[in-house]
Order: C-alpha cells, then structure tokens, then sequence
C-alpha cells in the first residue's frame, strides 16, 4: 500500500488549520472562564475581609496575618501578598460605588465585562477607570489574555 503525503495535500492543509483554530477557541474559553472565577473570588475575598473590618472594627493588621496565613495553608498560591488582598479590598469598595454594578450585588452576579477584565488591568487601576459607561459585554481580545498569561508566568518566576 502507498504511503500518502498528508502534508502535500489541501484537505489536510485545511484539516490542520481547523484544528488549530479548534484549539485557540478552546484556550481563549477556558482562559476566560478560569479569569472570570479568578476575579470573582478576589472580589468575594475584598468583600469578606471589607465586611468584617466595619463589622469588628479589625484595622489593617488583619491583612498582613490574613497573607502570612494563606501562604502557611497554601504555600504553592502566589497573589496573596499584602498589598494584593489590599487591592481585592480596594476592587470590592469600588465595584460597590458603580451604580448598575451594585445593583447586581444582590444577585450576586458581576457584570460580564469586570469578570472577564484581566485582574492586571484591575489591580492597577481605580475600577471606574476600568469600566466603561455603558456595560457592554464583551470578550477580552487575545492580546489582553496573552498578556495576562505573560503576567501569571513572569510573576511565578
């Protein structure tokens, strides 16, 4: 039996191209969907710790052993450092100042366009900055997840 040459041939050529673009759509997915999760468990964390400091009257000092206590528990997680759950806490008090956003806080719900905003474009920023007047749902472009994965990879380094 004679041995074809995919590798000559246009059906194959369109083959590999479906493929691959198969698996870009996938990776774009699953990287949104593990980014929304990601930014919603910062939010629930600034909201948690923000609640009990006006609750309990804790001061900042809550931060630093609630940082020391999360690397003791889960020393393979970076992202808990102080000044990263004080962002979280910074995130959650702004998310709450947008009107719309904090309407949806009674469902629980974030709206599409934060949950899917890289947590890098979030941190730096005031989150009114971040959000447009509008929101609009829309996907992240594949630079903004490339860069985010650029970020995750450096900062694990």
């Amino acid at each position: 039996m004679k041995k074809l040459n995919l590798n000559t041939t246009k059906e194959y050529e369109s083959f590999i191209i479906d493929i691959k673009k198969q698996i870009e759509i996938s990776q774009t997915k699953a990287i949104t969907k593990v980014n929304q999760e990601l930014i919603m468990m910062y939010f629930n964390i600034g909201k948690i710790i923000s609640v009990k400091q006006e609750k309990l009257g804790w001061g900042a000092k809550v931060i630093d052993n609630l940082s020391h206590d999360i690397k003791v528990s889960f020393p393979q997680l970076d992202g808990f450092s102080t000044r990263n759950i004080k962002r979280m806490v910074r995130f959650y008090k702004e998310y709450i100042k947008v009107p719309p956003a904090a309407a949806q806080l009674s469902n629980e719900k974030m709206p599409p366009l934060v949950a899917q905003t890289p947590w890098t474009h979030i941190r730096e920023r005031e989150l009114t900055e971040v959000l447009p007047k509008e929101f609009e749902s829309s996907l992240p472009t594949i630079e903004m997840i490339e860069e985010e994965l650029k970020n995750r990879f450096e900062d694990k380094k």
